[in-house]
């Protein structure tokens, strides 16, 4: 609001579309599970909000004091951050044994678990569990599997290069 009294009427009106993105944005983060396909929409959403933080962190810059200018600034991050976050959801999450060790995947990189680290590893019907030596432990949900013999053939192979 401070910035809206010492704006020209041009910024005035910016700053308005900028706070009726922010409200609307606000409004369907309450609402999303009752929207159809949010997923979908979601990260344009978060594009828009991250290039109007953006937009407002420029108008900030000649006229605005440093608290707004870090505000938005760490809001424009965010918003980025919330993009690649929702892409990483929809990306399908896959381990799969390599020579080095196991890749397991994570919020934003998968990370290879050397076998070194690791004390067994079980695939079962439903979850795949890997046990490492120092007390804790990863399940993963199994969605789907390739072939009739492949649970054996992955157990097999895991317990072979653990030996």
């Amino acid at each position: 609001m401070d910035f809206a009294r010492i704006a020209s009427p041009y910024a005035r009106w910016i700053l308005f579309i900028l706070s009726a993105i922010g409200l609307i944005s606000v409004f369907l983060g309450f609402v999303r599970k009752k929207i159809p396909a949010y997923g979908k929409w979601s990260k344009r959403f978060f594009i828009l909000e991250g290039v109007g933080f953006l937009v407002l962190t420029a108008f900030f810059i000649p006229e605005g004091k440093p608290v707004h200018l870090i505000f938005t600034i760490v809001w424009t991050f965010l918003c980025g951050f919330f993009y690649f976050s929702e892409k990483r959801t929809e990306r399908q999450a896959f381990v799969s044994l390599q020579k080095e060790g196991i890749t397991i995947p994570g919020v934003l990189n998968d990370r290879l678990m050397p076998w070194s680290e690791v004390e067994s590893v079980i695939l079962r019907c439903d979850f795949l569990t890997i046990n490492k030596k120092n007390n804790k432990y990863y399940q993963f949900e199994v969605a789907e599997e390739n072939e009739e013999g492949f649970r054996e053939a992955f157990n097999i192979y895991a317990r072979s290069r653990l030996e």
